[in-house]
């Protein structure tokens, strides 16, 4: 799903899942179909914000599996340097 939230011709916000700021006065795009936030209900309104919890957790997730990526990364050339050093030493 692709959503884009916009003001007065400008973007404030935009991303190709689901990443919305729900907010009186401003369009929001889904699917390239645009709609006025004001006129949406509430349980619509709702469910663009289970859609911005969500995104924040996974961009949260996202960052976590960034720094465990680089600490496996970091311990691969440690161990790399202690296997060289054993090997150097038969």
């Amino acid at each position: 799903m692709r959503v884009r939230i916009w003001k007065r011709g400008i973007i404030v916000a935009e991303k190709s899942e689901k990443k919305v700021k729900v907010s009186d006065g401003q369009m929001v795009t889904i699917d390239n179909v645009e709609y006025d936030l004001g006129k949406l209900s509430e349980s619509a309104k709702a469910q663009l914000s289970n859609i911005k919890f969500v995104d924040l957790q996974l961009q949260q997730l996202n960052s976590e599996l960034a720094v465990a990526d680089t600490a496996r990364i970091g311990y691969s050339k440690a161990l790399k340097s202690e296997l060289e050093i054993v090997g150097k030493s038969k």
